[in-house]
């Protein structure tokens, strides 16, 4: 299970299972009220809709925030 501390530097793309509604949020705000140890399964757990209300209900993606270039670090395989 991926921790929220290594994660600390990009955001959540979060969709209600529910209604649909999607927002961002960051990871660092998730870290600081639940803790560096929490995997983000447990975060995505214990997260509210603010449209709906729906506690739990949400599909998640691990959103990179930064320069596409360094996103791709590591990505050449063999023989590139």
């Amino acid at each position: 299970m991926t921790r929220l501390a290594s994660i600390s530097n990009n955001h959540l793309g979060l969709q209600c299972d529910l209604c649909g509604h999607n927002s961002l949020l960051a990871v660092q705000l998730l870290i600081d009220r639940l803790g560096r140890e929490t995997n983000v399964h447990d975060a995505v757990r214990r997260l509210r809709c603010s449209n709906c209300g729906a506690k739990g209900k949400a599909s998640f993606v691990i959103t990179y925030v930064g320069g596409s270039g360094q996103a791709l670090i590591g990505s050449r395989s063999k023989g590139d």
